[in-house]
């Protein structure tokens, strides 16, 4: 199993020049998430 310094050392050496890895989320992740939101506070509002 990798550890996570030679993950993130990995990451770094595959990316240095490409975006961050945790940058802003794509609308197609946004919109997921706000489907997610959105089915957790009708679960959560109907009781």
């Amino acid at each position: 199993m990798l550890s996570v310094v030679s993950l993130t050392r990995t990451l770094a050496d595959a990316g240095a020049s490409a975006r961050p890895v945790l940058d802003v989320p794509s609308p197609e992740q946004k919109r997921a998430a706000r489907e997610r939101f959105d089915r957790v506070e009708a679960l959560s509002t109907d009781d």
